[in-house]
């Protein structure tokens, strides 16, 4: 049996069956294909081809998995998370997911991930192979480059499952008499890994240093092919501002605008407690990503009348806060202590309410 954690609520789902295929299981990775189920972790599950590989034309999202000592699991935010899934995959030109499939395989999953502690659901979608497409009303496959037809294959192709609804960059719904829609297969999978050990070792305070990211503050504004607000596999940027941040001895970054505003970490939200007010950096023309962490903090603070709002910020002004959090699905909400080498005011008792009201501690003992 797992627990579903949705905005810090707590459902229980009822147990299932043990997979079938007990060979497969593993306690450093688990691995999930749409229509297949559960595969060997070594299991091709991508062609050469695939344009979330070759391109990064695609997207995912994670969330925590907290499991017992007894195999009880629960996910944090489900729902919240699948459904900036399905905003993601509309961002990249995908039809809308099936999210009764996508709950049907996480279920699945996480039935048979057993390793207590803590670990990271990740879902992954890619707009499917470059080089092939599929008759819908024929299942046979053709090239895109040469046109030619192959044998039929099976409906799901290593990790990829067919979408009869979408259509290929540039086609339109007129086709010529007698002619057949064709349909891109499109890659669905999951896993479950354990969350890494420096990412719970940097829940009590790290240092960061400010990045500029090259936009300015306004910059996706009208300009939808900008992909702002969607998860991207393309994570190439993002991981090499980590890499500059380890090479300068700091944990984390916090990513600037061009023309001198904060927008967010690599991985994370950004939450500012100033002027008795607990801030954060506005979605939307800044290309930022909704957090959902972040979202979970102020709806709580909203609900207990702590002022909250958004708004664009200098990177001087962190000198002034009451405290600075970076939040993000696995690390949870995490104090900054440094910012390029400045030390920054900390406020533990909101920092303790704060990871209690995302479900990362115990409430809080009250005082007096």
């Amino acid at each position: 049996m797992y627990e579903v954690r949705i905005m810090g609520r707590v459902s229980h789902v009822p147990p299932r069956t043990p997979t079938r295929y007990p060979e497969l299981m593993s306690d450093e990775l688990l691995v999930a294909v749409m229509g297949t189920g559960i595969v060997a972790a070594d299991d091709p599950v991508l062609t050469a081809d695939d344009l979330g590989l070759t391109r990064g034309d695609g997207v995912f999202d994670a969330t925590r998995v907290v499991t017992a000592e007894d195999g009880t699991s629960h996910i944090d935010n489900l729902s919240a998370h699948l459904s900036r899934f399905a905003r993601s995959i509309a961002g990249v030109n995908g039809a809308a997911p099936d999210l009764e499939a996508w709950t049907a395989l996480i279920d699945e999953l996480v039935t048979a991930w057993r390793r207590p502690g803590e670990a990271v659901l990740k879902v992954m979608y890619t707009n499917g192979p470059e080089t092939r497409r599929v008759h819908s009303a024929t299942g046979e496959q053709t090239s895109n480059l040469t046109g030619r037809t192959g044998a039929a294959q099976n409906q799901r192709d290593a990790g990829t499952a067919h979408n009869d609804a979408q259509k290929l960059p540039g086609e339109t719904g007129d086709q010529p008499s007698g002619a057949v829609a064709q349909t891109r297969p499109v890659t669905q999978l999951a896993t479950i890994a354990p969350l890494p050990d420096h990412a719970i070792a940097e829940r009590t305070g790290i240092s960061v240093i400010t990045a500029c990211r090259g936009f300015t503050s306004d910059a996706f504004a009208g300009a939808p092919w900008l992909l702002g607000g969607v998860k991207t596999l393309s994570y190439a940027v993002n991981v090499a501002a980590c890499r500059h941040a380890a090479a300068h001895g700091a944990d984390d970054v916090i990513f600037t605008s061009s023309d001198g505003f904060l927008l967010e970490g690599p991985t994370s939200g950004l939450l500012v407690e100033k002027d008795g007010r607990l801030w954060t950096t506005p979605t939307g023309a800044t290309g930022i990503l909704r957090s959902i962490t972040v979202e979970q903090v102020l709806e709580a603070a909203d609900a207990r009348d702590i002022p909250t709002s958004s708004r664009l910020m200098r990177p001087e002004e962190l000198l002034e806060a009451q405290g600075v959090w970076l939040a993000s699905s696995g690390r949870g909400v995490v104090p900054v202590l440094r910012v390029d080498g400045h030390e920054l005011a900390t406020d533990e008792q909101l920092t303790e309410q704060m990871r209690y009201w995302c479900g990362f501690a115990e409430a809080p003992a009250k005082s007096g």
